[in-house]
């Protein structure tokens, strides 16, 4: 009939099965805690990471909202400088955001979606971790920082382009890789050619206070009344994809006095 024990409590057992079942059960325990325990490092690790991150996060963003007031602050009021440093700036990966792009703005292509760096959108900043991340960094901050009409009083087209331009301007934050293509290179030629002809402070007016009148009064000056308001015009047909708009804008304004 074989070797058989029981148990103390009346309960048959094969020879060494009792033996191995508490070792079984001892070994899942012990494979349990080194689980646990590799879980727990990990997630302390990857805590410890994302802190780390983060820090350096916040001591970027600090120091690009530090160097803005410094170069702008005389044409940006103290209120709007604090209410910017209130909003969190969220850098991060690039699969992240695009997740983000698709679910928020479902109107751009995949390729449009994937040529975004960085999006402001209310009191969000939202950015790409790369190579690229300081500038986008100070490029976001400069709209959140610019006056609230002025992206209408200027047009998307000059408005993007002098905040690229503003964001170039400072070479501590700003990259230039070989190869890389510029970010708005169109709207950034035309801000040159618009740089010509008025002063820099009265583009500065327009972007941080919302006020285009000494723009409009150098223009409308030296190449006659409503040419100002014609070429803004003539841009906003750019931005909807007229190309002969943008070349007839740029003409008029490499015009000497009255389209000699």
């Amino acid at each position: 009939m074989g070797d058989i024990k029981k148990s103390s409590n009346g309960q048959a057992l094969k020879g060494g099965q009792q033996d191995q079942k508490g070792l079984d059960t001892k070994e899942t325990e012990i494979k349990g805690m080194e689980s646990s325990k590799i879980a727990g490092l990990s997630q302390e690790a990857g805590d410890t990471k994302a802190e780390s991150y983060q820090k350096v996060d916040q001591d970027l963003d600090n120091h690009v909202l530090n160097h803005l007031e410094v170069r702008y602050g005389e044409w940006i009021p103290p209120e709007r400088l604090t209410e910017e440093r209130q909003r969190l700036a969220q850098i991060r990966r690039k699969e992240a955001l695009q997740q983000d792009l698709a679910e928020k703005f479902s109107d751009l292509s995949q390729q449009e979606r994937e040529a975004v760096l960085g999006y402001c959108s209310g009191d969000e900043r939202h950015i790409e971790r790369n190579i690229q991340t300081p500038s986008t960094l100070l490029h976001e901050r400069l709209h959140g920082l610019s006056h609230p009409e002025a992206k209408r009083v200027l047009g998307n087209h000059l408005y993007e382009g002098i905040t690229e331009d503003l964001a170039t301007q400072n070479p501590e934050f700003f990259l230039k890789l070989k190869d890389m293509g510029e970010c708005y290179p169109e709207n950034r030629e035309t801000v040159t050619i618009l740089k010509a002809r008025v002063p820099e402070s009265a583009l500065y007016e327009a972007y941080f206070k919302g006020d285009d009148s000494r723009i409009r009064g150098f223009v409308d000056h030296d190449l006659g009344e409503g040419t100002w308001a014609h070429v803004k015009d003539l841009l906003e047909q750019a931005e909807r994809g007229n190309q002969e708009a943008l070349h007839e804008a740029r003409k008029i304004l490499k015009q000497n006095r009255w389209g000699s």
